[in-house]
């Protein structure tokens, strides 16, 4: 099993129009966006598969938005809001078994 680890401090922008952190993976079997435990603020996570949205939500420090792509699928993921002042930490964890 093989990890790839991202991570990026987010600062206060509440515009969904930009995003903050963003990335992507092909080939793996799933992908976990956390925001750190300590996060005073929102943020707002998006995964698209092969170009369509397949789970976002708005978390809170600790919460995190998981999916399991199908195989050989491109996957992206945006982090385009965030309203705490405190540069939370969110981090994307790519597995690929």
């Amino acid at each position: 099993m093989s990890y790839a680890i991202v991570d990026a401090k987010l600062p206060k922008d509440t515009s969904t129009i930009q995003s903050l952190f963003s990335g992507t993976f092909s080939d793996i079997t799933s992908l976990e966006i956390t925001l750190e435990d300590d996060a005073t603020g929102t943020a707002n996570f998006a995964i698209y598969e092969n170009g369509k949205e397949v789970a976002s939500a708005r978390v809170t420090g600790g919460q995190s938005l998981q999916w399991s792509p199908q195989e050989s699928s491109v996957v992206k993921y945006y982090v385009n809001y965030y309203d705490g002042d405190d540069l939370a930490e969110a981090k994307a964890i790519a597995t690929n078994m």
